[in-house]
Formats: structure tokens, C-alpha cells, sequence
């Protein structure tokens, strides 16, 4: 059952909550400068969705912005959230960014090994377009392969 939840911009005094997201459901996280860059960048919108109830932080997502393009950088829900529709309701709500800041595609790339991110994003309306050969490193030191996927914002 879903929890009562809502949207806000997220800033620096964020970033051990996002910290504490991002290490416990990525196997190659992202550094704690790389997400302090994210949330100083001009041309990045940092969103966090909170739990009405408990006031948590249960998940992130960045929007880089240029022009009439747009990446989704980085989106994670917190492990305990997850399979609960709320990454489909972040990744719903960063796409209306998006179109609110005129974007006409959106772009993200995810490990090609990732089914469950890829079919939330195939559900959304992004298509595969490409590869990008040994884009990822495993905590093992594998190389994989990235899916780079677009949508285009015409209808959301």
C-alpha cells in the first residue's frame, strides 16, 4: 500500500539522506562530491520524494537540463519504498519538469542488466537508442554495457 507522499527540491543539507540511499541500492554509487556537484549545478534539478507520514526521504531523482534536452543523471528509491510505485510516481513527476522547462527529449542510461529500471522506463515511453559498450564498472571490475534511452516529451 502506498503512503502518502509528496515532492521537494533538495539541497545540500540533503546529501547524507541521499548518501545513505544511494549507497544501500547501488553496487557502484555515486561519491558524496558527485552528488554535491548535482545539487550546486545550475543546470540540475535535484528532487526528493517524502513520505507524508514519517517525513522520510524515500528516494531522489536529478534532472540536468540544456536547452530543449534533458538527462535523468540519477533516480533511487530506498530499498524499503521500492516496488511500491514510487519510482514510477518520481520518475513521472522529473518528466513534468522536464516539459514544464520546455525540454523536447530526455535521456538516461542504465545498466543493460537492470530489467526492472528498464521496463519502468519502457512503461514510461523511453525507447532504447543505443549502447554504450563497457560504460559500467561492477564492484568486480566487469565492464557493462549501458542502454542509452530517450523520450520524447510530445506526450507525457
Amino acid at each position: 500500500m502506498s503512503l502518502g507522499y509528496h515532492f521537494r527540491p533538495l539541497a545540500l543539507h540533503d546529501l547524507a539522506f541521499m548518501m545513505e540511499i544511494e549507497r544501500d541500492i547501488f553496487s557502484m554509487p555515486w561519491s558524496a562530491g558527485q552528488m554535491k556537484d548535482s545539487l550546486l549545478a545550475a543546470h540540475c534539478q535535484t528532487w526528493g520524494v517524502y513520505s507524508d507520514e514519517t517525513a522520510l526521504l524515500m528516494g531522489f531523482g536529478i534532472l540536468s537540463i540544456v536547452f530543449d534536452e534533458a538527462e535523468i543523471l540519477n533516480i533511487g528509491i530506498a530499498k524499503s519504498f521500492q516496488r511500491q510505485g514510487y519510482g514510477k510516481k518520481l520518475l513521472r513527476f522529473l518528466l513534468e519538469k522536464a516539459a514544464e522547462s520546455k525540454v523536447e527529449k530526455v535521456f538516461l542510461e542504465v545498466p543493460e542488466s537492470h530489467h526492472a529500471a528498464i521496463f519502468l522506463y519502457e512503461k514510461a515511453g523511453f525507447e532504447k537508442v543505443g549502447l554504450r559498450a563497457a560504460y559500467y564498472e561492477t564492484p568486480e571490475g566487469i565492464r557493462e554495457t549501458a542502454v542509452l534511452m530517450r523520450k520524447n516529451l510530445d506526450k507525457i
